[in-house]
């Protein structure tokens, strides 16, 4: 599991969980998740959005995951074609996600440990990942090689999203290939 930041680098990564285990146990249990539960996660102060409303910075997740103030999740469930604010904004906040997704793919892309099997002692794969993520973080903010542009979704001049390439393409992987190919390491 992991918080990625708007630059595709990883902010919080919790390697180690059994393949079988949620992503809302996995978060829970995780000191991330804790600090979120219990309020003393550290986030910067409130803003207004565009009309004025003073909102808190959120997380973006899937519905996994439970609502909380800071904590945004889609909608459940099939919206009827009157909830039109509600399908804008499960697609939006889905549009969001894919920036973890993204991170992920870059990181298979780059540390090609990624595409086979570990073949290590759990506690070793666990801090390979950890380097991994480090090290992703590192040259995203030194070299703008590592991260070409076709690889991630960008914004054309009248905001329109131009999609990068699928990952599958790119490594084979998608984000989900990747955490999930992660995960079956840990627990053979």
């Amino acid at each position: 599991m992991a918080v990625v930041d708007a630059d595709y680098k990883f902010q919080f990564v919790d390697v180690g969980a059994e393949g079988s285990a949620g992503d809302s146990s996995i978060f829970a249990r995780s000191s991330f998740g804790c600090a979120i539960l219990n309020g003393t996660i550290e986030t910067p102060e409130h803003k207004p959005i565009p009309n004025e409303t003073i909102l808190p910075h959120v997380f973006v997740a899937d519905e996994a995951f439970l609502l909380k103030m800071n904590i945004m999740r889609p909608f459940p469930g099939g919206l009827s074609v009157a909830d039109r604010q509600k399908r804008v904004y499960n697609y939006r906040l889905s549009r969001a996600r894919l920036v973890v997704e993204n991170a992920f793919g870059i990181l298979a892309a780059r540390w090609r440990i990624f595409n086979s099997p570990i073949n290590c002692k759990l506690e070793t794969v666990d801090s390979i990942v950890k380097a991994c993520c480090c090290l992703h973080n590192f040259v995203m903010s030194e070299n703008s090689q590592y991260c070409p542009i076709n690889f991630v979704d960008a914004q054309s001049g009248n905001r329109e999203i131009i999609p990068g390439e699928p990952w599958s393409l790119i490594t084979g992987f998608s984000g989900s290939n990747v955490r999930e190919q992660t995960i079956s390491q840990l627990l053979p």
